[in-house]
């Protein structure tokens, strides 16, 4: 390429192949990128710069896969020094690119930017006592480099320094004043490092993904760490200098990092919050797996976007004397502002119904959830509140309008196989909903009708349902019944209307094989007082100090039967939660074939004794107001047909 040409395109011999010799005389911008970057093929064998080349561009040669470099003698810019093989040397002993086999000469006094990026071959590499300071991005990407000795007298460490060298198990750090920005961001590897005590500050991502980094010591000298510095690390042990003003690990909490201005920088698996922390800084707990129970005290009132990021949470408590932040540990793990805004949840987390916004990252990384149903108050979902979470397989949204989405990794760049359930009535709108239609508008499906199944059998016309995200609008031929219990009695009574309300569980009854969930879309459902039906939103703990009843099927009887306490209750079902003290015994509410519906200690009312006036099913349920479908009935002690 003579030094005639004034122009070469960015890229222009991208992805050469097996070009035994290049003579480079130009000093026009033409890129040797490509695949060697990611395959490790080698592309040119020689490559000399000749004698008019007075400047490259930094990276120029990156990934092409060169095996030698000389320089033209003439040229008074460049160096290859052949006597340590195949290097370009600047004017002013800056190592400007290496090869596989460089070796750096005495005389070298900087390594320089992108000088060794990407030489995957490169396993060891001896730096002379000459060099002060070593380039941005100079061993980035060398990832079979296994040891490297920084000579004492660098005092300059630039960013991405040695980026992904993830065979790298521990390295010296000499003088330095700096660790610069991703400086060892992805030395997996990496388990031992020390901090000398000249350092005054760590950059931004300096250790993020040290995964088996579980020790540091912060020198006293220090007095600024990046944002996100030890990111997705291992530590175990974090111990800051007695005599730092800034920083204080406060040790009796374990491993963490804490500002003199009460901001938890930093903690790891093993931390405990001090009372006395007012913020908690963005990714402080990012990454941290082993991380599974948290306490926030009452002194916290301010968590950064991605605090708890790919943390393993199971259980999450506030101070009851927070007045931001509140767990509603019934809801399992998850922190809740005083303005109903979701922050962080974890797996088992139940999204409770009072939630009007999830916040960016909230569920991000949580592997374990499979199932997760939105409340019908959220509005917005925040960029990639749900992002990372491989097993979601199942979303419920329950908004009448679909939430507002922030961007395209809400659920991850790729939701394929997931499906999102909406009420039947609401498809079409979701679909059409923008962002929606932009993402998951192949993947939004009506909520599965509901089918007279539940334990012990197929219950003919009957079955439970409970919903704790929203009120549903049933068919106009299904009849709500609610239950109460009366001493030794259940006395099932039908809701006017057929709008089951949010949060309260009821007994169903229709004719037709499966019912079509719609939107109650602000209508106004009957009266629910004095209900005792329990609802199960995904699977309720059983309380040892309870007894449920679940309506099953034994033999020919249908009713509510004792529940073994090893079975789990199923989602969006309902029960009856009685103290052990009071119903010791099976009891049913009625019986197929049966004209009084008294069977096993029958604790339904009877309508020919407590009532002479109302109207009831043949099982001796209490209707409200007249009958509205065909059957045969009680009315003032006679039995009615009603066609």
């Amino acid at each position: 390429v003579p030094s005639t040409v004034t122009s070469v395109a960015t890229n222009a011999f991208n992805q050469v192949n097996n070009i035994d010799y290049v003579y480079w005389n130009t000093n026009a911008v033409g890129l040797f990128t490509g695949p060697a970057a990611y395959n490790q093929e080698r592309h040119i064998g020689k490559l000399v710069i000749g004698k008019d080349v007075s400047s490259i561009e930094m990276g120029g040669f990156w990934g092409g896969g060169i095996s030698h470099f000389e320089v033209d003698e003439d040229n008074p810019v460049f160096d290859s020094r052949g006597d340590c093989d195949g290097i370009i040397i600047t004017a002013s002993n800056t190592l400007f690119k290496g090869c596989i086999n460089t070796r750096i000469p005495n005389s070298v006094t900087a390594i320089g930017d992108n000088s060794l990026e990407d030489i995957y071959d490169l396993e060891s590499i001896t730096i002379p006592n000459s060099v002060v300071s070593i380039g941005s991005s100079s061993f980035a990407g060398c990832n079979n480099l296994t040891s490297l000795i920084i000579p004492s007298g660098v005092t300059s460490i630039g960013d991405v320094a040695f980026y992904n060298c993830s065979s790298l198990t521990s390295i010296n750090l000499p003088d330095v004043t700096s660790i610069g920005n991703s400086c060892f961001s992805g030395c997996s590897r990496l388990a031992a490092i020390t901090i000398p005590e000249t350092a005054v500050s760590i950059g931004n991502n300096a250790f993020e993904g040290c995964s088996s980094l579980t020790a540091i010591v912060i020198p006293a000298s220090v007095t600024s760490i990046g944002n996100d510095a030890f990111k997705s690390t291992g530590l175990e042990s974090i111990v800051v200098d007695g005599e730092n003003d800034v920083y204080d690990s406060r040790n009796n909490c374990n491993a963490i990092i804490r500002t003199e201005t009460n901001e938890l920088l930093l903690g790891s698996d093993n931390t405990v919050i001090p009372e006395g922390v007012e913020r908690i800084k963005g990714y402080a707990f990012s990454g941290c797996s082993g991380l599974s129970s948290v306490f926030i005290p009452s002194s916290v009132t301010y968590i950064e976007d991605n605090a708890f990021e790919k943390t393993g949470l199971e259980s999450i408590v506030v101070d009851g004397e927070n007045n931001v932040y509140d767990s509603r540990n019934n809801c399992n793990a998850v922190i809740q502002t005083s303005t109903n805004t979701l922050i962080v949840g974890s797996q088992n987390t139940i999204i409770p119904s009072d939630v009007v916004s999830i916040k960016n990252a909230a569920f991000r990384g949580n592997a374990a959830i499979e199932t997760i149903s939105i409340p019908d108050r959220v509005s917005s979902i925040g960029w990639s509140a749900f992002r990372g979470c491989s097993s979601l397989a199942s979303v419920y949204v329950y908004s009448d309008d679909a939430p507002s989405l922030s961007g395209n990794t809400v659920f991850g760049e790729n939701a394929a196989g997931r499906k999102f359930y909406v009420f039947s009535d609401l498809v079409e709108s979701y679909r059409n909903a923008s962002g929606w239609n932009n993402y998951y508008v192949d993947d939004i499906e009506a909520i599965p009708a509901l089918t007279a199944n539940n334990a012990g059998g197929t219950l003919g016309n009957w079955c439970t349902y409970y919903n704790g995200m929203a009120s549903v609008k049933m068919p106009d031929d299904v009849i709500i019944y609610k239950a109460s219990i009366d001493g030794e009695r259940i006395v099932l009574t039908q809701v006017d209307g057929h709008i089951v309300s949010k949060g309260e569980a009821v007994l169903l009854n229709t004719n037709n094989s499966t019912i079509v969930l719609e939107s109650a879309q602000g209508m106004i459902a009957g009266d629910f007082d004095g209900n005792s039906l329990r609802g199960v939103d995904y699977t309720t703990a059983q309380d040892e100090n309870k007894t449920y009843y679940v309506l099953s099927k034994k033999g020919d009887d249908f009713g509510f039967y004792k529940l073994n306490q090893e079975v789990s209750l199923s989602p969006n079902k309902a029960y009856l939660e009685v103290d052990n003290r009071s119903l010791a015994q099976i009891r049913t509410f009625y019986s197929v074939g049966s004209t009084d519906g008294i069977v096993d200690g029958m604790v339904n009312i009877n309508p020919a004794i407590d009532d002479t006036d109302g109207w009831y099913t043949i099982y001796g349920t209490k209707l409200i107001g007249k009958p509205v479908i065909k059957g045969l009935y009680i009315h003032n002690g006679q039995k009615v047909v009603v066609e």
